[in-house]
């Protein structure tokens, strides 16, 4: 799909849910305290019923939901299992492969190098770039806000069929950018909108280009270890962190037991996607984003500034409120990303008048329909706590 906040591969993610493969469903449930309110209870009542559903009716192998609001006690739920071949339960402690939310991580950076007066939002990409198409007409600014009209080479047919062919094998930024040169634009700079990963990934190299170190360091000096984030990592290869849950694809509709596709490389994705994260940190990660504690106050109005000709396609969001800015997202008005990456399936929101915290992953990418079940929990969660 062409418009969702999320790493999409069209034929890959082709994914099914067929009746008869019904998991067992086990959780480990509590808030790290003791209930505060009966309003509280309520939702833990409400989150049981709709997660059980959600896995009955989108076959979904495990779930970690956090929730965070002041005054009550942080929230922090697991359901089903880690390993489909071991039965293994899920544990708040796992590693998960985040997709898109990485696109926060790098356009954070690239906002304080803004702050420190290294690159404007409003320079062109010719600035960096000269050789790249068009260029010259193309700010920093479009990149981050999906509006430069370049092409998705995630969308490039035979790019779907060699990542699909071995999932992992390595990509360069540099590939992964030289395949959109091949395409025309969809639109010219500033015309239009439409999510394509080649913007993060030439941010995520302009980074690289300001700094002098690679984008991984650039995120753990500037963003994980300010915020004591030690679980978190910006993926480079296979090599997943321990412990974490086996990530699951659907490979075609005739599929009655989905792949494990834990094994991959998301270098792909790289600045675009390809971070692994706990619960935990993904909360403590949510809060300082949404709140502007990473970059000045100009900058993160700048971050905010939405654009709200976006329209959301089938999907979890249909007909709710949904924005972007610069490398970030308002679902129905809770600020974050979401994101999608062969067998993961995440979401992070931050709702300011709630001061509430909203993170659910999930180790399977899409349902038959195409809609993420770590979506689907957001939004059901989202419209709860406005009702509060």
């Amino acid at each position: 799909m062409k418009k969702t906040f999320t790493i999409n591969l069209i034929m890959l993610f082709v994914i099914s849910a067929l009746a008869g493969f019904i998991l067992s469903i086990s959780y480990n449930a509590g808030f790290c305290g003791q209930d505060k309110s009966d309003t509280l209870r309520s939702l833990n009542d409400e989150f049981s019923d709709l997660l059980n559903e959600t896995f009955t009716e989108l076959e979904v192998p495990g779930a970690i939901i956090g929730i965070s609001i002041p005054g009550y006690e942080t929230f922090i739920r697991t359901y089903g299992v880690a390993d489909l071949l071991t039965g293994q339960p899920i544990s708040e402690n796992d590693h998960m492969r985040i997709g898109s939310i990485t696109k926060t991580f790098t356009g954070t950076v690239l906002l304080q190098l803004v702050d420190e007066g290294l690159i404007s939002l409003d320079d062109k990409l010719s600035k960096y770039f000269p050789d790249f198409p068009n260029s010259e007409n193309i700010t920093i600014e479009q990149l981050g806000n999906m509006r430069s009209g370049i092409f998705n080479y995630s969308e490039d047919e035979n790019f779907q069929k060699e990542l699909f062919n071995d999932l992992t094998k390595s990509f360069t930024p540099q590939e992964v950018v030289a395949i959109a040169e091949k395409h025309d634009p969809y639109f010219p700079p500033g015309t239009g909108m439409h999510y394509s990963n080649t913007n993060t990934i030439l941010l995520g190299l302009i980074i690289e280009k300001l700094t002098g170190v690679t984008l991984e360091n650039a995120v753990k000096s500037r963003i994980l270890d300010p915020l004591g984030m030690n679980e978190s990592v910006f993926a480079v290869n296979t090599d997943f962190p321990e412990p974490h849950v086996h990530g699951y694809l659907y490979p075609d509709s005739s599929s009655i037991v989905p792949d494990d596709v834990t094994n991959q490389n998301p270098s792909w994705g790289w600045s675009a996607g390809a971070m692994i994260s706990t619960i935990k940190d993904v909360m403590v990660y949510s809060k300082a984003l949404a709140t502007g504690k990473l970059v000045t106050k100009s900058s993160q109005e700048q971050r905010l500034k939405w654009d709200t000709e976006f329209i959301p396609p089938n999907g979890a969001w249909k007909d709710m409120p949904l924005k972007y800015g610069f490398a970030i997202a308002d679902f129905n008005g809770a600020i974050g990303h979401n994101g999608g990456i062969p067998g993961f399936n995440s979401f992070m929101g931050y709702m300011p008048e709630k001061e509430a915290v909203i993170v659910v992953l999930v180790n399977m990418q899409d349902n038959k329909a195409g809609i993420g079940p770590a979506d689907f929990i957001a939004r059901i969660i989202t419209e709860k706590l406005k009702s509060m």
